[in-house]
């Protein structure tokens, strides 16, 4: 079994402790599957991935996409303004997902973040399940809410922690 986890961040807050987690308990338990984690940067993460015998590779987001994010944005031009101008870098960065993913030839696609849930949908290969791992009130971002909802055709599970 191949697995392919995609991280937006390369720190170690409460999403990627989760992912150190269940890296750990899958490597216990399934030591012969290759497991693969796609951060944006090095850090913390990644260095506990390799620390677990999981492979990593570092694809650095865009500035654009790296700033992205409907947490504590108003709905209006500004909001607007931003994500048309990371529209076309989001696009380049699916595509260099997308052939990082075909190397792996994962079996499942396991999503940690809002911004890598919707960058899988666009980039998993063809035919590969992709799980997405809430850890975000969504309700509450209402760029991700509608995105999510009309991505979620794309998504065969999702799973949240409380």
């Amino acid at each position: 079994m191949r697995l392919a986890y995609l991280s937006a961040s390369s720190g170690l807050g409460g999403a990627e402790r989760c992912l150190v987690d269940l890296l750990a308990v899958v490597r216990q338990f399934e030591p012969s599957w290759c497991l693969h984690v796609i951060v944006p940067s090095e850090g913390p993460l990644p260095v506990a991935a390799r620390n677990l015998g999981v492979d990593v590779a570092v694809l650095p987001f865009p500035a654009s996409l790296a700033r992205l994010g409907d947490a504590r944005a108003r709905i209006g031009l500004p909001l607007a303004r931003r994500l048309t101008l990371a529209a076309v870098r989001v696009a380049s960065y699916a595509r260099t997902l997308a052939r990082c993913l075909e190397d792996i030839r994962p079996d499942l696609v396991h999503s940690n973040a809002i911004k890598t849930h919707v960058l899988s949908t666009a980039a998993a290969p063809r035919g590969v399940p992709v799980l997405w791992h809430l850890h975000d009130y969504i309700g509450a971002r209402s760029v991700s809410r509608v995105l999510l909802r009309l991505l979620s055709r794309r998504c065969a599970a999702a799973i949240a922690n409380s």
